[in-house]
């Protein structure tokens, strides 16, 4: 697929902000990717056909010189976060703590699949153990990623706070 990477790559508060509806997470519309239904090329020429993850032709699209190509999507979340009886999900959890942070990829949002499994193969590997949280926020036109990670030995506690900011 190609996603363009138009307003969302501007840093404008103002500009298109429906994620859930331009990617397609979690079951909803995939209105900024695009298929790659037929690929030519002619010395230093390309010309690529496009229509929307459904199939459907593209109407009113605005077309970017940016943009990325794409084949899965990746989430992060802590297991405890996770509300699993909100998908029905072909993966089993039972190899994860509560306080371990989890990454999911092999999956695409825009073709209806969630991180689960459900529609295609949906994969989960163990990124840390003995997270006490895990915080993405999005701040104006920017994401704060704050991590505090914890261990217990005897009487000892040491807890280990990390934050980061990307634009």
């Amino acid at each position: 697929g190609i996603i363009f990477a138009g307003s969302f790559d501007r840093g404008e508060e103002g500009a298109l902000i429906d994620y859930n509806n331009s990617f397609g997470w979690h079951g909803n519309e995939a209105n900024l990717v695009f298929k790659i239904y037929e690929y030519n090329q002619s010395d230093n020429d390309c010309n690529l056909t496009l229509k929307k993850s459904d199939g459907s032709e593209i109407e009113n699209a605005t077309i970017y010189e940016k943009f990325y190509l794409a084949d899965s999507a990746y989430a992060i979340a802590l297991k405890k976060d996770l509300n699993l009886s909100k998908w029905n999900c072909n993966i089993s959890f039972d190899k994860f703590s509560d306080n371990d942070l989890l990454l999911f990829y092999n999956y695409r949002p825009w073709k209806g699949e969630t991180f689960c499994g459900d529609g295609g193969e949906g994969n989960v590997t163990l990124l840390s153990s003995n997270i006490k949280s895990f915080i993405i926020k999005k701040v104006n036109s920017h994401l704060e990623l704050k991590i505090s990670m914890f261990k217990s030995k005897g009487d000892i506690n040491i807890t280990i706070s990390k934050q980061k900011v990307t634009f």
